[in-house]
């Protein structure tokens, strides 16, 4: 019995060591941005760079070998993050005012890029599964991009330059893929595929 207490004993403290392994680094430059991490599991990852004035970020991450990286420089951008799996990557880059991006993805090796350059630009994209890959491209004003992905080994990708357009892409099942470009003024798009 003393033994294994010693075992015990020896092998808590490493235990302990390798669940406490995440990294979480913030730089705000600029009055009253506000940026909340929050990491539970091994080896997850997060960096939040926030430059200019009321900029709102938060990661929440679950899991093994996250990562989540996101930029914000202007005013009054907002962009929320949450992984729940392993090895899942999101990287969200902000530049402008009032722009929202949201990514929340559940499973293993997904990877989600969200990029807005403008004004009051939405992105969101929804993963559950693995092996899937959404990009999301935004400069202009007033853009609307939304991507649900729910499946294995699925890609999206969406382009907006402009003013007002709509792009919604909604995939379910495995090995699906779908490219929109849109540039002008309002213009809308729904892709909907299904296996």
């Amino acid at each position: 019995m003393k033994k294994l207490n010693l075992v015990i004993c020896f092998l808590l403290p490493a235990y302990a060591v390798l669940a406490q392994d995440n990294q979480s680094t913030v730089v705000q430059l600029g009055p009253v941005n506000a940026s909340g991490v929050s990491q539970t599991g091994l080896a997850n990852e997060a960096f939040v760079l926030q430059i200019g004035t009321l900029n709102t970020s938060e990661v929440r991450q679950n899991g093994a070998h996250n990562q989540a990286e996101t930029l914000q420089f202007g005013s009054t951008n907002d962009s929320e993050t949450e992984q729940l799996g392993n090895h899942n990557n999101a990287e969200v880059l902000q530049i402008g005012e009032e722009n929202t991006a949201a990514t929340f993805q559940t499973g293993n090796d997904n990877d989600s890029d969200i990029y807005q350059n403008g004004i009051a630009q939405t992105a969101i994209v929804v993963q559950n599964g693995n092996d899937n890959s959404s990009q999301i491209s935004q400069l202009g004003i007033g853009n609307f991009g939304l991507t649900v992905q729910a499946g294995n080994n699925t890609f999206s990708d969406v382009e907006q330059l402009g003013v007002m357009n709509n792009a919604e892409t909604y995939q379910l099942g495995d090995h699906h893929s779908s490219n929109v470009s849109q540039q002008g003024f309002g213009n809308n798009s729904i892709v909907n595929q299904e296996n």
